[in-house]
């Protein structure tokens, strides 16, 4: 089949909730759609809010409703017979949960291949898992990984092999989050933020993996020392509201601002100086690459895939979590030198806009596609 041949592509998720991967795949489906194929998203569980906004760009999408706990009968009955119903050429299954049931389904799918992405490091698999994984790897056409730990963890189960592995990071579209002063004095002046004032931010799921407890005690000993700072945390999740009793408990509550699930992240992204990312484990972090694409600085934990984005010396910093006070050395630090900042926010645009860029990503999926068929 020739590349410039179109084909039927369909991505099997969770939902198309609000996170990284679901992002991710909502770009793919949006790209792929764009190029000419004919793309579904089959959602196990939920449709979800990303599915929502992407109803209207005649994109398929359906949901099986999934019941959670033991592997869905019925839903995994229903897959096979929109797989084969469909004659897809390509199944595209991400993470885990995901690839179960479309490890199955593809085997009743006359003639589609099945390619899989692991978006970060999955939990340790049971025994029973551990070798459905390794019987399930011989029919699997790719298996995709977003940083080298995940790549390495697959390799290393058996999973998948060095043949058929591969490691793709993920991709933004870098002309969307481009750094905009008129934007950013009307957004300040709307919330009352001077211009001399160093805003941090945070965009993530209020989860522990993403621990945001470590964020609060590192804000409060820089608050402690500097007064002209402001931290934005946008996300929801099961932590919210122990966050949120930290937060008054420390006496931040004029410093610290929880804003919730928030839909226009760019602008909230032009208000801020600073990207704090305390994960303890992590992919290819999405709102990371937004972030420094929009010239933020980045102020990350080194793990995953946080260390293939950001250097630690030239376009960002690490956070050392056994340090209380890394991040008033950071960002005294950081801010006590002239036209520092403007080089370090600069090097992070370029390093998203060389290494990161949507349009790469795309390219890499359909070589991979293509030499399936």
């Amino acid at each position: 089949m020739l590349p410039q041949q179109k084909l039927k592509i369909a991505h099997v998720v969770l939902s198309l909730d609000m996170g990284g991967l679901e992002k991710i795949v909502s770009l793919m489906a949006q790209y792929q759609h764009h190029c000419g194929h004919k793309v579904s998203i089959i959602c196990l569980d939920r449709i979800g809010a990303l599915g929502e906004e992407i109803k209207h760009l005649n994109i398929d999408i359906q949901c099986l409703n999934r019941l959670p706990g033991r592997l869905d009968i019925a839903v995994l009955l229903q897959l096979i017979q929109f797989l084969r119903q469909n004659q897809f050429n390509i199944v595209h299954s991400h993470n885990v949960e995901a690839y179960t049931y479309a490890a199955v389904a593809i085997l009743t799918s006359h003639g589609a291949r099945l390619i899989h992405t692991q978006h970060g490091l999955p939990d340790q698999f049971k025994p029973v898992k551990k070798l459905f994984l390794r019987i399930s790897g011989s029919w699997l056409g790719r298996h995709i990984s977003v940083s080298r730990q995940v790549q390495q963890q697959a390799i290393n189960s058996g999973w998948t092999n060095e043949n058929k592995a591969d490691m793709i990071t993920n991709g933004i579209d870098t002309s969307l989050y481009v750094k905009n002063e008129r934007k950013r004095k009307i957004l300040r002046d709307h919330y009352n933020i001077s211009e001399n004032e160093i805003v941090l931010i945070a965009i993530s799921r209020i989860e522990p993996v993403k621990d945001h407890v470590t964020l609060i005690r590192q804000y409060s000993n820089l608050c402690a020392s500097m007064n002209n700072t402001r931290l934005l945390i946008i996300g929801d999740g099961s932590l919210k509201p122990a966050i949120e009793s930290m937060i008054y408990e420390l006496g931040l509550v004029d410093r610290v601002t929880c804003l919730g699930q928030q839909s226009d992240i760019i602008g909230f992204l032009q208000m801020a100086d600073v990207y704090m990312l305390t994960s303890i484990s992590e992919g290819i972090s999405i709102s990371l690459l937004e972030a420094m694409s929009a010239e933020l600085i980045p102020i990350v934990t080194p793990v995953g895939g946080n260390t293939q984005i950001v250097d630690g010396k030239t376009n960002g910093f690490y956070l050392d979590i056994n340090n209380p006070d890394s991040l008033l050395r950071l960002i005294s630090t950081l801010y006590s030198i002239k036209n520092k900042p403007a080089l370090i926010s600069s090097a992070a645009r370029d390093n998203i806009c060389c290494n990161f860029d949507l349009t790469m990503m795309m390219n890499r999926y359909s070589n991979h596609y293509y030499s399936l068929l």
